[in-house]
């Protein structure tokens, strides 16, 4: 067996959403992992608790707390001639300096990103899509060279990244991958209204909320909403609009870790996405054993598709997403149904499938160029 080389992540903030994945490779990988971070987290971040501390095994360097940012950069890639860096994005502060310090060496890197942002009314869609193409076209002409893998998250990113012309051997299809320790199935059977649940940020242009507003204007029978943030730039008409629902509650926010225990109280959870790089809580229902309805711009829509988990609807089209969601209220044996087949497949967006296959990738890279990587929740 080749002996394996130390690897690098470099991040803007401490890792968090993608974290499961990264530490269980922390954690079996057989050389050193080491995470360096240019900032600390926002102050509404720690609010949250994303600051767990947790980071596997890794080697933690903090670059907000060293003097001269950009020569201990220098130094750690000097140190480390043979590593493999896997850098967070082609746009963030933290990869213009990396690979301006790794820039004339034979350096191996690895970049995992979300797509281009195209988001916003048809005009700004139009907009961006072609302002963007030109950025990410010009980067992938500046970066593809020396750069031996990408992972863009999901199949939706990984179509984007080709469409710019990165040859596909290169790109590999990933995932957000926080650490989540899915709980033990409940038992779940209860008569009354199907309860519905949205969690997120309250704000129009890329969560769709607005989408939902409009989908629950046209239900019938019995039900409830209870919406979950309480942050956005829409917070307050959205809770303008639910207070004048008697079946509709602001409950307030919860804490990151709390989630998907918490999710464990509905019948469904309700992903609108007009855009999103990789939308989480799609993970954290599955995980909590609970069906859900997304649009097809969260990107993680495409673990319902897979699981059976769920229904997914065009992200513009709020008759379609009243629809489903009118579907459960009429044959609420839709989620039992939906439950099983997320407990079912769970385990195949856990850390350790994640984990295994972020291995598997790095090894077909750079240590078994004959062995094909097997994406674990497609």
């Amino acid at each position: 067996m080749a002996i394996k080389d130390d690897i690098i992540f470099w991040f803007n903030v401490p890792p968090k959403v993608e974290k499961g994945a990264f530490n269980y490779l922390t954690e079996h990988w057989p050389a050193t992992v080491y995470y360096v971070i240019l900032n600390d987290l926002a102050d509404y971040r720690k609010r949250n608790h994303w600051d767990d501390h947790d980071f596997g095994n890794a080697v933690v360097i903090k670059l907000w707390e060293e003097e001269d940012v950009d020569s201990c950069i220098t130094t750690i890639c000097a140190s480390h001639p043979s590593a493999i860096h896997i850098i967070n994005g082609f746009t963030n502060t933290i990869q213009k300096k990396v690979r301006a310090a790794l820039k004339g060496s034979p350096a191996r890197i690895g970049v995992y990103t979300e797509r281009p942002a195209y988001y916003g009314n048809v005009f700004e869609r139009l907009t961006r899509r072609i302002g963007l193409f030109i950025k990410y076209y010009a980067i992938r002409l500046r970066d593809e060279k020396t750069t031996d893998f990408v992972l863009p998250l999901g199949e939706k990113g990984t179509k984007a990244f080709a469409s710019l012309g990165w040859k596909k051997e290169k790109l590999f299809p990933f995932m957000y991958n926080p650490i989540i320790i899915p709980p033990s199935p409940i038992d779940q059977k209860r008569n009354g209204p199907i309860r519905f649940v949205y969690v997120g940020r309250f704000y129009y242009k890329t969560k769709g909320i607005d989408i939902l507003m409009k989908a629950c204007d046209l239900l019938s029978g019995l039900w409830t909403l209870d919406l979950v943030g309480g942050y956005g730039k829409d917070k307050n008409k959205v809770i303008d609009w639910s207070t004048s629902h008697n079946n509709i509650s602001f409950i307030g926010n919860w804490k990151s870790e709390d989630v998907v225990t918490n999710l464990q109280d509905y019948d469904v959870v309700i992903v609108p996405s007009k855009f999103d790089g990789w939308n989480l809580l799609v993970n954290e229902s599955i995980s909590a054993g609970v069906g859900c309805i997304s649009s097809d711009e969260a990107v993680s829509h495409e673990l319902i598709l897979a699981s059976g988990a769920g229904k997914v609807y065009h992200w513009s089209r709020p008759n379609e997403l009243a629809r489903l969601m009118q579907d459960v209220i009429n044959k609420p044996e839709l989620v039992q149904q939906w439950r099983s087949n997320a407990l079912s497949y769970r385990d195949r967006i856990g850390s350790e499938a994640v984990g295994n296959y972020l291995i598997s990738i790095l090894n077909s890279v750079y240590y078994r160029s004959d062995y094909t990587p097997k994406c674990p929740w497609i």
